[in-house]
């Protein structure tokens, strides 16, 4: 057996391996995250409604459910964040 035997008393005095840097968040709330997915899948689905035709004949609707619901789960989210920020600042 290779390695330290560590008594039961010795276990408080175990340093850890990894430690996180002390680096501060960006964005702690993901807001600015959110915004930007929600836009990329909002330009996605104005896309997919312009080339609604070809999608239907091709088979390929599913895109414009994909981008619709981005969309609608980017702007739940960011209503999430705004309600949680908002109960915060009061």
């Amino acid at each position: 057996m290779t390695g330290k035997v560590v008594r039961l008393h010795d276990v408080n005095q175990i340093k850890p391996v990894l430690m996180q840097a002390p680096v501060k968040a960006l964005d702690p709330d993901g807001k600015l995250v959110l915004a930007i997915g929600s836009g990329g899948f909002g330009v996605a689905t104005v896309v997919c409604l312009a080339l609604y035709g070809e999608l239907a004949v091709s088979g390929q609707l599913w895109r414009l459910w994909v981008a619709l619901t981005g969309l609608g789960l980017g702007l739940l989210a960011l209503a999430i964040v705004w309600w949680r920020r908002r109960g915060t600042t009061r």
